[in-house]
């Protein structure tokens, strides 16, 4: 491992400095930058200088700045860039240098122009001093340069042992995958100033699922298959219109009665030995692929993982990333996309040394991750058939694919064809869920045991308390943003936070971390805010549906296609102007990227929608009103009282969305409607009903962060639970003498 040290003005090349780091750290060495130290280009010039020094190459980024010029032990005026330069020039260090391309599409406002002569002038002089080469003009062209550049200077000086053009260099390549793979990836997840995530390791949190054998064979939300699976049946009022107990009982039959099997024992069966392991966005598809890779190269793996795949080379081959680089025309088959990473990421992989190990030895796991992740239909049936290519051409390869079921069920069929068993992840459950969350503060917190014996308990009080947080903890990617909110918040109080987060992350860094595109919308006005509000729109019309007043708990969570297409449409002409036709495509292709790539909405039948978990209904459905409260001025104080409060508290299918409406105000509104609903009905003693109002209204001051800022709405609910108290007591047999009617 090599230590090198990155050169540049900062102001500019932030995103650049970002890609040449992860270069440098996926090709196994490290990495020196100003960032380490202080984040702008006045850094220490003695600090620079030392690690300049102390390093084996240094890499220079220049675009159109000069930047900072110390003033002290200077008298040439450099800046701190050619300051750097210069050291290494003086120390003989090996330097390579990266030149902006001059007709580069580059911002006016990052361009020095007081000081452009002197940067033309520096330019000048490393161009003819070094090979520069081509220049680089965007973020991936630097990034692939500085990955050849490296990989050249490796092999000069002899770093890249050398052998025969058919042997594989494999501890470079598994150097190389412990570097890319051995960390959890949550930068999506997660703010970036709480980078106390940032480094856990992958196989430190690792909790194996279990999975049954085939695909679910019908689509619902998880509080029907939550149901199901506890119950093993659905009563009729349960299911929306269309959807029959039949279905349902088919459904068990088909799928239910297969027993749950932890994954690895199902990986490691020697009668699968092509397989298909079906989840849901999130649910740990690609956690599995990397922990199957890491083990392979790890002598102190699991033991089932040793025993059965001692000696096999583990290929992971991400189908996203496939699908990109052939659509540069860098790759056309697997064994290109291998090769290219040998040579970009210094992975030491070569296409003949990898096609003769594959025919001769044979022994390797070949993990095809994401086929979902491929959008176009075509592409993505193109890719399954390379893959059936591959097990025809690499036959003693065990070879694993993971996909999401829904959308891709033509690909299935083809893959069936070729010999694949399907196995689809099961949600964790109450004990795989505390096993992740006890290793996830011990590693977050590790020298604040009773703090993090406190998140711990928050975070499973909160999964045995609330059952629409029950369910999302079900998926480990929302497991994992719960831990992260856990750490930070009030669980189950504030868990209207956890929602959001949530929700940012499935509509909107889960398609950019992706890099998913449908040309159908080409609208680029469409970001996470008109989601989130096509969202609120079909919560609010969903939840305030007739049939929602029904006693059951799933009825509401479901729409028809066509009032779904009305909601979006009549967002998009109204928000944007689009015109009719315009508005019927893009709506059409944003209820299936919500369906299929978003996890957030579910289809029952052809023509029928839902919530994938009725949190996100109920959240989604809160948020609205809030915001016609707060932002758009729709509703006043005294409405939001009487028409939400007062028109829904009766019914226990809004508590839900009542509740987080108190816990996502302000304070002093959240304590106007405490008090409000403490005496929302006054007759109930007389009536003798159950007082719903005064249980909200006890749940509502339950969400708000800090009673202590309404003292009066604290008295009124402890002056209600009194006379709730005295009631009962006065009614009860002891007292009363006469309660057999109760």
């Amino acid at each position: 491992m090599a230590k090198i040290y990155v050169s540049s003005t900062f102001n500019d090349l932030q995103e650049y400095r970002v890609k040449v780091r992860d270069v440098i750290r996926r090709m196994g060495h490290e990495d020196v930058a100003m960032e380490y130290y202080v984040a702008e280009d006045q850094r220490p010039v003695s600090r620079c200088l030392n690690d300049v020094a102390n390093c084996d190459l240094y890499i220079g980024i220049f675009a159109w700045r000069y930047g900072w010029i110390p003033e002290e032990n200077n008298p040439e005026k450099l800046s701190i860039t050619e300051l750097e330069y210069r050291e290494a020039r003086k120390l003989k260090k090996e330097c390579l240098i990266f030149l902006l391309d001059e007709s580069a599409d580059w911002k006016m406002s990052l361009v020095e122009f007081d000081k452009l002569d002197r940067i033309r002038e520096f330019r000048k002089r490393l161009s003819e001093r070094h090979s520069t080469g081509p220049r680089f003009s965007s973020v991936s062209d630097l990034g692939e340069k500085v990955a050849e550049a490296i990989n050249k200077w490796e092999k000069e000086h002899g770093l890249i042992p050398s052998g025969t053009p058919t042997a594989l260099d494999v501890e470079r390549y598994y150097a190389a995958l412990r570097t890319r793979y051995s960390v959890l990836p949550l930068e999506g997840l997660t703010q970036p100033e709480r980078d106390e995530y940032l480094r856990i390791q992958l196989r430190q949190v690792f909790v194996e699922q279990n999975v049954r054998e085939n695909p679910p064979p019908v689509e619902l939300p998880k509080e029907v298959w939550d149901k199901l699976a506890r119950e093993r049946e659905i009563h009729p009022d349960d299911l929306p219109h269309g959807i029959t107990p039949d279905d349902i009982r088919r459904a068990r039959e088909a799928y239910y009665q297969q027993p749950p099997r932890p994954v690895l024992d199902v990986l490691t069966d020697a009668r699968y030995p092509r397989l298909v392991i079906l989840g849901d966005p999130g649910s740990g598809k690609s956690m599995l692929t990397r922990y199957v890779t890491l083990s392979l190269i790890d002598p102190a793996a699991d033991a089932r993982m040793v025993q059965a795949f001692a000696g096999y080379l583990p290929l992971l081959i991400e189908l996203r990333m496939f699908a990109g680089l052939c659509a540069e025309n860098k790759c056309t088959t697997f064994l290109d996309f291998l090769e290219y990473l040998g040579k970009t990421e210094g992975w030491g992989l070569t296409r003949d040394a990898l096609h003769h190990y594959l025919k001769n030895d044979g022994r390797a796991i070949v993990l095809f991750d994401g086929l979902d992740e491929i959008f176009d239909p075509e592409q993505r049936e193109r890719v399954t058939r390379q893959i059936v290519g591959w097990t025809n051409d690499y036959p003693k390869t065990r070879v694993i694919v993971t996909s999401r079921v829904i959308g891709y069920r033509r690909q299935i069929l083809i893959l069936t064809d070729a010999g694949f068993a399907y196995f689809t992840l099961q949600d964790l459950d109450r004990p795989q869920v505390e096993t992740f969350v006890n290793r996830w503060y011990e590693l977050a917190m590790p020298k604040r045991p009773d703090e993090a014996q406190e998140r711990r308990a928050r975070v499973l009080n909160a999964f045995d308390e609330s059952a629409s947080i029950r369910q999302l903890a079900g998926n480990p990617m929302l497991l994992t943003i719960m831990a992260i909110i856990g750490k930070h918040q009030e669980l189950p109080r504030e868990r209207w936070k956890l929602y959001d987060h949530a929700a940012s992350v499935l509509v909107h860094r889960w398609d950019v971390s992706k890099h998913l595109k449908d040309t159908r919308i080409q609208a680029d006005f469409i970001g996470e805010e008109d989601k989130k509000e096509l969202l609120r729109r079909l919560a609010f019309r969903m939840q305030g549906a007739e049939s929602a007043e029904s006693t059951t708990s799933f009825v509401g969570n479901y729409i028809h296609g066509e009032q779904l297409q009305a909601v979006f449409e009549g967002y998009l002409r109204e928000r944007y102007a689009q015109p009719p036709d315009r508005a019927k495509v893009i709506a059409e292709a944003m209820i299936q990227q919500f369906r299929e790539r978003n996890f957030i909405l579910v289809r029952y039948d052809a023509n029928l929608y839902g919530f994938v978990h009725r949190a996100f209904l109920e959240y989604f459905c809160a948020a609205a009103f809030v915001r016609k409260f707060e932002k758009t001025k729709e509703l006043t104080v005294d409405q939001l009282k009487t028409e939400v409060y007062g028109r829904h508290w009766h019914d226990q299918n809004w508590h839900e969305v009542l509740r987080l409406i108190c816990g996502m105000v302000d304070e002093r509104w959240a304590g106007e409607i405490i008090t409000f609903l403490t005496r929302a009905n006054p007759h109930w003693q007389k009536e003798e009903t159950i007082p719903l109002h005064i249980a909200l209204a006890l749940h509502c001051l339950g969400e708000v962060r800090n009673p202590g800022a309404i003292p009066n709405a604290v008295g009124d609910v402890l002056k209600a639970l009194f006379a709730l108290f005295e009631f009962e007591f006065a009614m009860s047999p002891l007292v009363s003498g006469f309660d057999e009617h109760r």
